[in-house]
């Protein structure tokens, strides 16, 4: 449709950013605003799914996890930038 009305470069271009746009504010911004409204109602509903699917996942964290933590050691990064919760307060 967008194709039949202007050249296929700029269609390409327009669809990129369309869809940029509304993958931004469907994948981030409306959930960080939702979870931010509703901070108590969204934890309690997410944390029985998450206990089941945080160890399914956890190999593929892990792994990514070293893959990270080498990397930072060959750039020279800082490794240990994350702190737990009980960390913070």
């Amino acid at each position: 449709m967008l194709v039949d009305r202007v050249e296929s470069g700029t269609a390409v271009l327009v669809t990129a950013v369309v869809a940029s746009m509304l993958s931004l504010i469907a994948g981030e911004s409306l959930p960080k605003a939702y979870g931010l409204g509703q901070a108590r109602t969204f934890a309690l509903r997410v944390v029985r799914p998450l206990r089941y699917v945080g160890p399914v996942l956890y190999p593929a964290i892990a792994v990514f996890d070293l893959l990270t933590r080498a990397v930072l050691t060959r750039i020279g990064g800082q490794q240990l930038i994350e702190r737990t919760y009980d960390e913070v307060e």
